[in-house]
Formats: structure tokens, C-alpha cells, sequence
């Protein structure tokens, strides 16, 4: 009886432990679950609105994810090297990396095209400041898991 009792406890502690784990990464489907519906306040779509916005939103989301995941390639590379890369080497990365940064800027003028006539121009003036209140919340939260 007292091996199961120890046996018990043992599982307790080992599932309070597992459950602080996954409280510290959070699910990236419950991330964007909360920034979709923090945009969607911010902007006070309607239901219409939000029917037509969300996917031209998530297809430039994903366009500009495959644009950031490019630059972070090209950077792990030069930092697996050591961080020593060639003259030649470095002005092509740093070539590479504006050009990342205009068609990023690229993605967004098409955002902000294909947002006219599904929104107010109001409504895309408070989308930038919305995803940069959501990071920095996300963050600030971030942050408070890793005290706690």
C-alpha cells in the first residue's frame, strides 16, 4: 500500500511538472486564435467584414511568414559559419536581405489593395497598430511565463 501511495505522488508531481511545461509554449493555433480575435476587436469588423478580411489577411500573413523564414535561413547560416563570412559573401546577404525587406513592403501595399472596398481605410490605419499591440502583449506575456 505505502509503494502505491509513493507511486501516486510520484505521478502527481510528474504531471504537475508536465503541465508547467506546456504553460510555458503556448500553442501556436490558441496564438493565432487570440490575435484574430484581438484584430477583430481592434478594427470592430462586422461579421461580413471579418468573412472577407480574414482571408486576404491570412494569405499575406503567409506570404510575408515565407519571407521571414528566408531571412532567418540566410542568418543561421552565416551564424553556423562561425559569423565569418567572405566580403562577397556578406554583400550578397546584404542584398539579399533588402531585397526581403521590399518584398515585404511589396506584400504589404498588396495587403492594403486588396483590404480597399472589404474595409474602411480607418479600419487599415488601425491594423498596423493592432499587430504591434498584439506582439508586444505577446511578448510582455511571454516574458511573465518565464519569471513565474
Amino acid at each position: 500500500m505505502k509503494k502505491l501511495y509513493y507511486i501516486f505522488i510520484f505521478c502527481l508531481l510528474l504531471s504537475s511538472f508536465s503541465a508547467d511545461a506546456q504553460r510555458q509554449r503556448p500553442n501556436p493555433g490558441e496564438i493565432e486564435a487570440q490575435k484574430t480575435a484581438f484584430i477583430t476587436n481592434a478594427l470592430d469588423l462586422s461579421a461580413e467584414q471579418a468573412q472577407k478580411f480574414w482571408p486576404i489577411y491570412n494569405q499575406s500573413e503567409k506570404a510575408m511568414e515565407n519571407i521571414r523564414r528566408q531571412q532567418r535561413e540566410a542568418l543561421r547560416q552565416v551564424r553556423l559559419g562561425g559569423g565569418s563570412i567572405s566580403d562577397d559573401d556578406a554583400y550578397a546577404l546584404i542584398e539579399n536581405l533588402m531585397n526581403w525587406e521590399q518584398e515585404m513592403l511589396n506584400e504589404r501595399k498588396k495587403l492594403v489593395a486588396n483590404l480597399k472596398g472589404v474595409v474602411s481605410p480607418q479600419q487599415i490605419l488601425r491594423l498596423k497598430r493592432a499587430e504591434e499591440e498584439f506582439k508586444r502583449r505577446l511578448l510582455q506575456a511571454m516574458q511573465n511565463r518565464r519569471k513565474n
